[in-house]
């Protein structure tokens, strides 16, 4: 099983909905009940000001789980505002993120991302 922990930093909720369609069709996803059970971590939203240092501290907490972007306001900050993973300098030192494209993206994406973390 994978376990998953999600953060959604402001999305318009269409990838979370997703998220939850793949975890239901997959046996192998779970959700974690904390962010130190995880096995892979998940973002959803664009990264404002506001909250970048927040996620940036869970990011720490996190250690070197891997962190899969899904859906292009997680990615880019599109269509909200500028930011995402791409405003992110802090994350070219960490291994293991990886990126779902799409507005919403498909649950198959999502599972195969996951997979791939």
């Amino acid at each position: 099983m994978i376990k998953l922990f999600r953060m959604n930093t402001g999305s318009c909720g269409a990838c979370d909905q997703i998220i939850d369609l793949s975890i239901h069709a997959d046996r192998m996803l779970v959700w974690a009940e904390t962010l130190q059970d995880a096995d892979v971590l998940m973002l959803t939203g664009p990264i404002t000001s506001a909250i970048r240092p927040l996620f940036l501290e869970m990011l720490e907490q996190a250690g070197d789980k891997p962190l899969v972007a899904i859906g292009q306001c997680a990615i880019n900050g599109r269509p909200y505002a500028q930011g995402g993973l791409a405003a992110l300098s802090e994350l070219e030192t960490r291994a293991r993120v990886s990126r779902v494209e799409g507005c919403p993206v498909t649950p198959e994406k999502v599972a195969a991302g996951v997979r791939l973390a």
